[in-house]
């Protein structure tokens, strides 16, 4: 069978009607047509962007091709073969306009895909159906908002008055989340330089003669600062009353994230985007910590559920094993054996 796929390109530096071709005979023949379209032949093309076409050939075993003819519901099957192939085509088409745009020294977009169209299938090359089952409708849910109620815009009006300004970790973490979705790595390199730039101004505000140190000098590990050095600074204010510490659930996705980064800057690791949201979630969450343990006591509202809820776990653990502790301590102990006569 036949599967082709229609995609829109950002601008790439071609001349209008100017085309290229590239093909690939592993592990089955694709070809990959970029094309600018002459002015007024495409309409729905913005200032410069470019058609890429991509086509292949697999094949299907008898059981399987009559499911391609039926759309409701789609065939597992038939949807497997649908996103690997989409996987395989967006992934060869990626490659070859990236190397286009590298060799030719025109800078761009590292997501060169601007939307895509649906996967086709045919048996012939002349008419061509939509693959059930490849139409998907990603619905991104961002990170909540508290509303502008009057107390916070008290809050905001007094923070301003004080020259109070947003700190620069949370600053480089706007830069990470817009990037999350076309641009993955750069995203978590700035996410994770976000956390540590973000400890680093904690540490100058809380203990001013040592921002120098901070800012300038070699710093430990993120993690190593977290465990280690955090619970050694004068907070202005206590969880509950207890020791400042990071919950061990971000604790474990920074870790993660630090490892991570390490392999993108080394050899170019990707970041699928479930782990990127699940790292930059966890930076914020520490951010907002951080501003608490600063002084705003609001800040503890901008946290996740799921790290308030780890919080309050952590927290009564440490009062059951006091307690324990002090039960323990409290009870007398057993009264000595008489001596053997």
């Amino acid at each position: 069978m036949l599967f082709r796929v229609e995609y829109t390109l950002c601008d790439l530096g071609l001349a209008e009607g100017d085309s290229l071709e590239f093909m690939e005979d592993s592990p089955h023949l694709t070809k990959v047509i970029v094309r600018r379209p002459a002015k007024g032949e495409d309409s729905k093309l913005k200032q410069g962007e470019c058609l890429g076409i991509v086509e292949t050939e697999e094949s299907v075993t008898n059981k399987v091709r009559p499911k391609f003819e039926v759309s409701e519901p789609p065939h597992p099957a038939v949807e497997e073969i649908g996103s690997r192939i989409t996987r395989r085509l967006n992934d060869f088409l990626v490659r070859a306009v990236s190397v286009l745009r590298w060799r030719t020294g025109y800078t761009g977009y590292s997501n060169p895909i601007v939307n895509t169209r649906l996967l086709h299938w045919s048996d012939d090359g002349k008419v061509w159906r939509g693959v059930p089952g490849t139409l998907h409708m990603v619905l991104e849910i961002g990170i909540p908002s508290t509303q502008l109620r009057e107390k916070i815009r008290a809050s905001v009006v007094e923070l301003v008055s004080k020259g109070t300004g947003e700190p620069v970790g949370h600053e480089l973490f706007h830069e990470a989340w817009i990037q999350k979705n076309n641009h993955p790595r750069s995203s978590l390199l700035i996410g994770l330089t976000a956390a540590e730039v973000g400890v680093k101004a904690f540490i100058s505000v809380l203990v001013p003669h040592a921002e120098w140190l901070a800012m300038h000098a070699p710093t430990p590990p993120l993690v190593q600062m977290l465990t280690e050095y955090l619970p050694l600074l004068p907070v202005k204010q206590h969880m509950q009353g207890y020791p400042v510490s990071v919950p061990k659930q971000i604790l474990d996705i920074l870790k993660k994230g630090v490892n991570l980064r390490n392999k993108t800057a080394h050899v170019g690791e990707d970041v699928k985007g479930d782990t990127l949201k699940e790292i930059l979630q966890a930076v914020r969450d520490l951010l907002y910590l951080l501003d608490f343990y600063a002084g705003h006591a609001w800040a503890l509202g901008e946290i996740s559920h799921e790290t308030m809820a780890a919080i309050k776990a952590e927290v009564e653990a440490k009062q059951r094993k006091e307690k324990k502790e002090h039960q323990g301590a409290a009870t007398p102990p057993p009264p000595a054996e008489p001596p053997a006569s």
